[in-house]
């Protein structure tokens, strides 16, 4: 028997005991009471002896008829408490259940950006620190760097260019690479050893250094930046911007800290 069936038979139980309790009262207690009923036209009265326990529960009985409308203002009374308490509880509970919703949509949110910020590609591009020689392979003066994809996705190539200018600050005057265009680089993937080599004009401008070309001038920086365009598996579009200034002091190249230069989006 569940819960349920045992509530009802304590409630049967109790019933029968009360009535029980009852009759045995009325057996074993020999008092008696008058109950009595008038007629609403003769006015007559008519009384009767009964068990004093059938007394007082018909006096209650009476009583509760008597004192009726109170009875049923006060009910009233406490049902609009009542009701006007379910309400109020209501109330907050719609409130704390939207500002759970509205929490849990910030968290899924939260959780959806950042398993996209790792589940996604990102590229980063590591240069070599001089200005090469010709050698073996390349006949003329020129810049190595390595294309990596440190994120966890594959990166599809759109665009990468290369450029050298001299200045203030780097200018976009691009070489393109487009035999990379559409070509995907792969999670944790590296493209070794691209190259980018200096027009005749720049050469002409550099000077040998030991087993390195450095700039034969100082009135002016020279610049190395390479851009790349890309995409991940769903189509978004991403941007990463690399720039360094050759160091005459250091014979190498630097860093840029310029933000339009030196990040990856």
């Amino acid at each position: 028997m569940n819960a349920a069936g045992y509530k009802y038979l304590t409630v049967l139980l109790v019933l029968v005991l009360v009535v029980a309790a009852v009759v045995l009262f009325s057996v074993l207690v020999p008092m008696r009471g008058m109950i009595c009923t008038r007629n609403e036209f003769t006015g007559q009265a008519t009384c009767g002896s009964y068990p004093i326990v059938l007394v007082v529960i018909w006096n209650a009985m009476k009583s509760i008829n008597d004192f009726g409308a109170a009875i049923a203002a006060i009910a009233t009374i406490f049902i609009a408490v009542f009701a006007y308490a379910l309400l109020r509880s209501a109330e907050a509970l719609r409130a704390a259940t939207e500002r759970l919703w509205s929490a849990s949509r910030e968290q899924t949110t939260i959780a959806s950006r950042a398993l996209g910020e790792l589940e996604r590609p990102w590229v980063f591009v590591d240069i070599s620190p001089w200005i090469h020689v010709s050698d073996g392979h390349y006949s003329v003066p020129h810049v190595r760097f390595t294309v990596v994809n440190y994120g966890r996705a594959p990166a599809i190539v759109q665009l990468m260019d290369a450029a050298f200018s001299t200045g203030l600050r780097p200018a976009v005057k691009l070489r393109d690479y487009d035999h990379l265009s559409g070509t995907a680089l792969g999670e944790g993937r590296e493209w070794k050893d691209c190259v980018a080599t200096l027009d005749d004009e720049l050469r002409s401008r550099l000077r040998q250094e030991g087993p390195h070309m450095v700039p034969a001038f100082e009135d002016e920086n020279l610049f190395f930046t390479v851009r790349i365009e890309y995409t991940d598996a769903p189509g978004n579009p991403h941007v990463s911007r690399f720039g360094w200034r050759f160091d005459p002091a250091a014979g190498r190249w630097i860093g840029l800290r310029d933000p339009d230069w030196f990040f990856a989006d």
